[in-house]
Parts: C-alpha cells; structure tokens; sequence
C-alpha cells in the first residue's frame, strides 16, 4: 500500500510513531534517530524524537540537545510552528518543577492531534507493513 522501502526516513519515521503509540518509547527514539540521520532537515522527526525521549525518561542534558538541534531545523526550514514548539519545549528545560508541569500541559495541546485519526493511519500502516 505504501511501498515503504526498509530504511528509508519516512518508513523509520512511521515506525517511530508505531513504536512511541506501542508503548516502547526508547524504540520510538531510536527509530526517530535513525530518521533524522537520514533526514537531517525533517522537523518533525526531530520533534517526535524529543517527545519520545521523555517518554523514556532520557537526561534533561540530552533532551535539551535534542532540542537545540530541532530548533535549528525549525529555523533553516522557516517552519513557524516548529520554532514555537522547539522554542518551547528549550525553555521547559529551563524551568522549575511546577513551571515544566504546566508547560507540558501547554505543549500536549499545541500538537492538537486527534487520537482517533491517527490511531486509524497506524492500523493502515501496520497493515501496509504486513502485505
């Protein structure tokens, strides 16, 4: 269905994605870093990546690296929504406890992703990765 070709960066982003919604975060990581090496310029690898290592409870040292890389991208690709979130997402790691509780909040928001959609497109990938 999709013809993903192994390694590619969309078929890793995709199984990013697979794995983060799986539960296996460092995975989803993992895959997401694999992306970005093959796609330096993807912002939203770099922002998934990001999500999936706080998931898996990564250090705020490499968290905030990560960060920096993707706000990069966000602003060599001119991509507004990218530099808000990756700008965002720097200064959590600047912030206290109560500060970074309400920011995630904030930042969980600002993805505005229907579950139930993307729940849907993951089905029909695993499945396309199946045939």
């Amino acid at each position: 269905m999709y013809d993903f070709q192994p390694g590619e960066p969309f078929e890793l982003f995709y199984e990013g994605l697979v794995e983060g919604y799986s539960g296996d975060p460092k995975k989803a990581a993992k895959k997401f870093e694999d992306a970005i090496k093959k796609d330096p310029k993807n912002p939203a690898a770099h922002m998934y990546h990001v999500m999936m290592m706080e998931f898996a409870k990564e250090s705020e040292a490499k968290l905030k690296n990560a960060c920096e890389e993707w706000l990069k991208v966000a602003e060599t690709n001119r991509d507004q929504k990218q530099i808000r979130r990756a700008t965002y997402s720097l200064d959590y790691y600047k912030a206290d406890a109560d500060g970074k509780a309400k920011m995630l909040d904030e930042f969980k928001k600002s993805i505005q992703m229907d579950n139930k959609v993307f729940k849907n497109e993951l089905k029909h990938l695993k499945k396309a990765k199946n045939e």
